[in-house]
């Protein structure tokens, strides 16, 4: 799931887009944790942190364009 804020493009920007190893194909969404669909595939893809009208957003992606969204960071 993306998250869609009614923002400008040029009203975010991109803080972090760091290259990861995810634990599964869930793409270490803590909201999948335990399910079995998410299964123990290393995935690899990016951790990616944008920020809007001082919020910062995290998301997890893969390197086939799937992105989850993780949620608000806490700093």
């Amino acid at each position: 799931m993306v998250v869609k804020l009614k923002v400008s493009k040029s009203d975010v920007s991109l803080v972090e887009a760091k290259e990861t190893t995810w634990p599964n194909i869930c793409l270490g969404n803590p909201k999948h944790e335990g399910l079995d669909v998410c299964g123990d595939t290393p995935t690899p893809g990016y951790l990616i942190i944008l920020e809007s009208a001082n919020k910062k957003y995290q998301y997890h992606a893969d390197n086939a364009n799937n992105m989850e969204f993780i949620g608000l960071t806490k700093d």
